[in-house]
């Protein structure tokens, strides 16, 4: 039996904790506990002994009493509990804050006769007890409510519900294993086609991974795949879901066909994997399967480390004909970057680019600008997620090569795969007269419904891409890109604002013709709450001055509180407008009067649409 107080301090002890709820809960329904885990506490007690270790729980403990007015008791190691009774959800979410922020600071630990600064990490998690849900286990129960916050990394109330949610989904963990562990029972393999965008050919096809659960049904690919990586299990899901794939391939004489490839997908964790090229290679031989045949697609939405082992692999794969593709390209964190350090044969975009893009005039030079990188870089765009025919007639106008959706099939199981040979030899007429009206580069640069620019401007886009391939720090891509339009334009300035949350526009990036560029948040913001500017950008779509005389009221007010309205002759401001509402602009200025020819204009436009979509996609991760 526990004592009423452990040997740390006057920290009381779970037992106490049990009373102390049990009498609380004995005259209320519910009440809130505050939990936290002093996560670097082994580290202290391994760098500078377990004395110290204790004198920070107690430290910790000591302010946590004086400033909560609450006891602290010990529920196990390093998990700790706090009673707030009489309180709100928001009174202890506002407690949770506060906590954290202490711990911002340094502890300043007794050691050796010196008050040493120990930096702590800490995790906080609340639940809510109810009467019928007293009686569980207080110690998992802590540890369930930290381990969510772990994983959702948000101050959230963990109740009955949520952990309901919580064992479930560990119940689904444990089949889980179960089934891959069981050769791979209740697993199959689906696959959707990959269809050739001039023709509608099927030219490749995707194995796509589905597991049934035998109480449950279909679970969510993006769960139990997530849910494999956490477990250490993805390896044996991985090669069997390829080893399944090629053999289907094979048995159907697909790597007969002369451009036929199959798209399996890989986890940053199996290139990782010591030997995974050599175990790839061996089923290639086992099915005498050409590695030509074989995409290996790399989700780049999530975190992928290049290191000699994975570069390793993948130029061991390479040298054996394996050719490989990055998924879900431009939803990453480095989504450019990782061009320059993975040598890809394919681009695949994600789904959410071309969802409503016959909508979206921002989507639609979005996949423009894809399909000029990929094709710059000597790769193939696939446009994944087309369902309707307008999405078709975009994406093949803006310069996809394959095309995958629903439009064409959603997967099937291998059975009905079987009954679609056909499919890999017929022409797709809806796709080949879409394509047939596909005009080559400068015939389509001069359509109405292309962005009207020289050759000249067109060169300095190209330009542009190639910027965003060698720079993979954002500020210092969107500094040079500023700079590119003032020297070619031989400008005084150019810069560009976007909204913040508070309603200001903020000057976010500029460069001078003096050479003093920057990015420096917060340097210059501006309230158009109460300005006619952002009413006439939305309206006018642009504002254009070629002197002083010439320059809206509106405009001249701006200037003046900036302290610019005397050297600024001439302007030109473009609203960078998404879904109705203006995000920011983008303009330049001179000194002197100037005509504003239409190449400056359309130029201007084409890179702050660039810059904007680079930057929003970015941001939003």
């Amino acid at each position: 039996m526990l004592m009423k107080n452990t040997e740390i301090g006057g920290i009381n002890s779970l037992e106490t904790l049990g009373e102390e709820l049990s009498l609380l809960l004995h005259r209320q329904d519910h009440l809130y506990c505050i939990c936290y885990s002093i996560t670097s506490l082994s580290q202290v007690n391994f760098a500078y002994g377990r004395r110290a270790g204790d004198n920070l729980i107690n430290m910790v403990a000591a302010w946590v009493e004086d400033t909560v007015m609450c006891k602290v008791f010990r529920v196990s190691g390093d998990i700790f509990c706090i009673i707030a009774d009489n309180a709100t959800a928001e009174e202890i979410k506002n407690t949770v804050r506060y906590l954290y922020d202490r711990f911002d600071h340094p502890w300043a630990i007794n050691i050796n006769a010196k008050d040493l600064p120990i930096y702590s990490s800490i995790d906080i998690s609340i639940i809510r007890l109810d009467k019928n849900n007293f009686e569980q286990n207080i110690p998992d129960l802590c540890q369930r409510s930290l381990d969510e916050m772990r994983k959702t990394h948000q101050i959230t109330v963990f109740d009955a519900e949520k952990d309901r949610l919580s064992r479930e989904h560990m119940q689904m963990q444990l089949q889980l294993q179960s089934c891959i562990l069981q050769h791979m029972y209740s697993f199959d393999v689906y696959y959707q086609p990959i269809v050739d965008a001039s023709t509608g050919i099927w030219q490749g096809l995707e194995a796509l991974c589905r597991w049934t659960h035998p109480e449950l049904g279909p679970i969510a690919p993006k769960i139990f795949i997530h849910d494999a990586e956490e477990m250490g299990l993805i390896h044996l899901l991985g090669r069997w879901v390829l080893e399944t794939a090629i053999r289907h391939c094979k048995e159907m004489a697909l790597d007969e066909m002369e451009s036929f490839f199959i798209c399996v997908n890989v986890s940053s964790d199996e290139l990782l994997k010591y030997n995974f090229d050599q175990q790839v290679l061996d089923i290639l031989r086992q099915y005498d399967f050409p590695g030509d045949k074989l995409v290996m697609e790399i989700t780049e939405s999530t975190q992928f480390t290049f290191n000699d082992v994975s570069k390793g692999a993948v130029t061991s794969l390479r040298e054996h004909g394996v050719r490989f593709s990055l998924d879900d390209f431009g939803t990453g964190y480095s989504a450019f970057n990782n061009l320059k350090h993975l040598p890809v044969d394919f681009l695949k975009t994600e789904g959410a680019f071309v969802e409503d893009i016959e909508n979206d005039a921002y989507l639609q030079y979005f996949l423009y600008v894809l399909a000029e990188t990929a094709h710059l870089n000597k790769m193939n765009l696939i446009a994944e997620g087309v369902e309707n025919k307008e999405q078709l007639k975009f994406v093949i106008n803006n310069g996809a090569d394959f095309i995958q959706g629903y439009l064409f099939s959603e997967p099937m199981c291998y059975q009905d795969l079987q009954k679609k040979r056909a499919y890999f030899h017929t022409v797709d007429e809806t796709v080949q007269n879409i394509s047939s009206s596909w005009h080559d580069l400068y015939q389509w640069l001069s359509s109405n419904q292309a962005y009207q620019i020289t050759p000249t401007a067109f060169n300095l886009l190209y330009k542009a891409m190639e910027l965003a391939l060698e720079e993979d720090n954002f500020d210092l891509l969107l500094e040079k890109l500023l700079e590119l339009i003032g020297q070619h334009l031989k400008l005084r300035r150019v810069f560009l604002f976007f909204k913040e949350k508070d309603n200001l526009f903020c000057n976010s990036h500029q460069w001078c013709a003096e050479g003093n560029a920057y990015h420096k948040k917060d340097f210059e913001k501006i309230d158009l709450s109460s300005n006619a500017v952002e009413k006439l950008l939305l309206k006018s779509g642009m504002i254009i001055a070629k002197n002083s005389k010439e320059i809206p009221a509106a405009v001249k007010e701006i200037l003046a509180a900036l302290n610019l309205q005397s050297i600024i002759q001439a302007i030109v401001i473009l609203p960078l407008i998404y879904k109705g509402e203006l995000i920011g602009f983008i303009g330049c200025n001179d000194i002197q009067e100037r005509e504003w020819l239409p190449e400056a204009i359309l130029l201007l436009q084409n890179i702050g649409l660039f810059s904007t979509v680079i930057l929003s996609r970015t941001t939003s991760q």
